[in-house]
């Protein structure tokens, strides 16, 4: 499993890969860096829903 994190300046993109297949994906919503990490937990404490 690899999990891939985009962390753009307004936004928080997160993708779950199973070798060359993505399983999951979710995105944080629109925020600013200073609140990535708290997306982040929040993502995946909802297992991407």
């Amino acid at each position: 499993m690899l999990l891939v994190v985009n962390a753009g300046s307004s936004s928080l993109k997160v993708a779950l890969f199973d070798g060359l297949t993505q399983v999951r994906k979710g995105q944080g919503g629109a925020l600013g860096p200073s609140d990535h990490k708290a997306a982040l937990e929040q993502l995946l404490a909802d297992g991407f829903a």
